[in-house]
């Protein structure tokens, strides 16, 4: 799933069909592994759609890659706000 800054506008307003959003909820419902490159977690309105889709797994693998500064405070900010990503590891 590939992001874009949408300064204002909320997740439904992106430019794809709404199924496709559909089908991105139905399978972050069922991932395990995610690379997140360059978020800084201040996006609410992603956050708020991995949130809801992403489920708490017995593994669930997170890979964050940012600059250090960062990247300590994107891990913090995705752990209070996805509950699944709650145990990721700090860089």
């Amino acid at each position: 799933m590939i992001t874009a800054p949408l300064a204002g506008k909320n997740i439904e307003d992106a430019i794809c069909p709404l199924d496709h959003l559909e089908s991105a909820r139905e399978f972050l419902s069922s991932c395990s592994k995610f690379l997140i490159i360059g978020s800084t977690g201040l996006d609410a309105g992603l956050m708020t759609f991995l949130k809801n889709a992403v489920r708490v797994a017995p593994t669930l693998y997170v890979q964050l890659v940012d600059h250090k500064r960062g990247a300590i405070a994107a891990v913090d900010r995705f752990k209070r706000t996805v509950p699944a990503f709650y145990f990721m590891q700090q860089p």
